[in-house]
């Protein structure tokens, strides 16, 4: 792997906006709001340095891209934004010498102004000679340093379990349609979380340091390829459910418990009525969210059965949801729970 340094005009990078992948499946999306991208547009029009920017180069034929963004994502989105119109400089940005710059759009800048935009020069780090693994080590390396969130460094591992969850997480129904932010990798979280529960069947805590293993050690298709199938089973039944719930499934360990619940009776799954099965869910997320803020009002006097669960999956959802006890008397809460209303033996 070989990184040449050299120094670009914006312009050169706007000529090459085309040959650019932004977003490979390993980076996060775009996260700065509209006034921090702002924020870099001034510094460029005041001329301060901004951090450098590395590409990897994948060589000419490479197609559709080029060159793929290892570091500086959201400073190429801002530069490229700010020149297509989708937001203004900041409404209180300070006048350029007797020059007033607030609020203005590229287009509306002095053409002095606009020529120095294109003019500015910043240094960029092309990556040659790379390949995927090494580029991913890069990314991570780098990252560490801003405070990346656990999904988006899972996200920079190279294996063929991680682009399986991804895939699901982006193309699935029940992600798109569901009222879960993707921002941060969101989606790839609440599935990667799952599926643990799944693949270790509870006997494992379901921690950042869990996933990360399972990101880098389940490598064999045999093992995740049958998983991953049935993940697709169960977001179509929950993708029904979610939708006769009014998009209520938004919570973390809520999605997590019910498909470990459908994943423990797939073989049944084909019996299971998703009317039900929302009727089911809506009425123990209401019992849940009456009692979540004092639960131990539920054990006052002759206590049932279901009041007992119900403060159980309370206090193991509020002091651990990851936990491999907490994991376990949650399911048996679940399965005591929505077993018998779907008939399930």
């Amino acid at each position: 792997m070989d990184i040449k340094h050299r120094t670009k005009k914006l312009k050169d990078l706007v000529a090459i906006r085309d040959k650019v992948r932004l977003d490979p499946s390993w980076q996060r999306g775009p996260v700065w709001p509209a006034p921090k991208q702002a924020l870099l547009i001034d510094s460029i029009l005041r001329g301060y340095d901004i951090p450098m920017i590395y590409l990897w180069d994948r060589g000419a034929a490479a197609q559709p891209f080029r060159y793929e963004v290892v570091d500086g994502q959201q400073r190429l989105r801002a530069i490229w934004e700010f020149l297509d119109g989708d937001f203004s400089l900041n409404s209180d940005a300070p006048n350029i010498g007797a020059q007033p710059i607030a609020g203005k759009e590229y287009e509306k800048l002095p053409k002095s102004f606009r020529d120095k935009f294109d003019e500015f020069e910043v240094v960029i780090a092309y990556i040659e000679n790379a390949q995927q693994p090494e580029i991913s080590v890069v990314f991570s390396r780098m990252q560490m340093g801003v405070r990346l969130n656990p999904a988006e460094l899972r996200n920079a591992i190279q294996t063929g379990y991680r682009q399986a969850v991804d895939t699901v997480a982006r193309t699935h129904t029940f992600f798109a349609e569901s009222k879960i932010s993707a921002a941060r990798f969101k989606h790839q979280d609440y599935l990667a979380h799952a599926l643990s529960v799944c693949h270790h069947d509870g006997k494992r805590e379901v921690k950042a340091p869990q996933l990360h293993d399972d990101y880098t050690y389940i490598t064999d298709s045999a093992v995740y390829a049958p998983l991953v199938a049935e993940a697709n089973n169960i977001l179509d039944f929950l993708k029904d459910v979610n939708e006769l719930a009014a998009k209520k499934l938004t919570q973390k360990w809520i999605f997590v418990d019910l498909f470990y619940f459908l994943y423990r009776h797939r073989s049944q799954m084909g019996k299971f009525d998703a009317p039900t099965f929302a009727k089911v869910y809506l009425a123990f997320e209401a019992d849940r969210m009456k009692h979540n803020a004092e639960p131990e009002n539920l054990l006052g006097g002759k206590a049932s059965k279901d009041e007992k669960d119900l403060y159980a999956y309370i206090i193991s959802f509020k002091i651990g949801g990851g936990e491999r006890s907490n994991l376990m008397q949650r399911a048996d809460v679940i399965d005591r729970r929505f077993k018998k209303a779907l008939g399930v033996s």
